[in-house]
């Protein structure tokens, strides 16, 4: 299903009806840079067993959430859907549906970039270590050998296991980020989810996929 949003820099009047954010709205609402409307561009559709359904956001909004000095920070957008919607297995709820993905700035991407380089080249080599060694112990009947080959292939399992590697998965490359203005960069991957304000936990209901597309379109 996908969606076209125009990001437009207004922000909701007071006689706005829109969504709660959870930044502006959460529990540190000084972390979020503002809310700003979030225009359809065109709704949602998906084939069903009961034929082709629309789906329409309503009271669409969207919001930037970044701590001063951080090299990354996520992007928001929240809208609110009237009923519930079922394809297959798969099922976007009524109620308020939240769209994030991370940002980045341009210095902070890059230092992100060569971390991540660094720590996988680490990781890749401990597990080749790790694997060398396990092949070694087994092919030794000398017991001693056998268990200095086991703690060298526990060490290195060791180092593999210090790495940020689930961390690191979240650093995009450059073919993986949609510019914005400025030095801004946000991944084009992202999560679908949802939470009861300020406090509740979020429900992951799904991945996102950004693209850009120029005015032209």
């Amino acid at each position: 299903m996908a969606f076209f949003f125009n990001l437009t820099k207004r922000a909701p009047s007071f006689n706005d009806d829109f969504v709660k954010m959870p930044g502006a709205h959460g529990p540190k609402p000084s972390l979020s840079g503002g809310l700003h409307t979030l225009t359809t561009v065109q709704d949602g559709a998906f084939i069903s067993m009961a034929g082709n359904e629309i789906v329409t956001p309503l009271k669409g909004c969207w919001e930037i959430i970044w701590r001063d000095g951080a090299p990354s920070g996520t992007i928001l957008f929240g809208f609110e859907i009237d009923q519930d919607y079922n394809r297959n297995d798969a099922t976007l709820p009524k109620g308020t549906i939240y769209v994030s993905f991370n940002t980045w700035t341009s210095e902070g991407l890059k230092q992100a970039q060569s971390i991540k380089e660094r720590s996988t080249m680490r990781a890749n080599s401990a597990l080749q270590k790790k694997d060398k060694e396990l092949a070694k112990m087994t092919e030794t009947n000398n017991v001693l050998r056998k268990a200095r080959h086991y703690y060298n292939a526990l060490s290195a399992a060791e180092v593999y296991s210090t790495q940020p590697n689930t961390r690191m998965k979240l650093v995009p490359s450059f073919d993986e980020v949609v510019h914005f203005e400025g030095g801004m960069y946000v991944s084009t991957t992202g999560k679908v989810w949802t939470k009861k304000l300020p406090t509740g936990k979020p429900v992951v209901l799904g991945r996102a996929k950004m693209k850009s597309i120029s005015k032209e379109v």
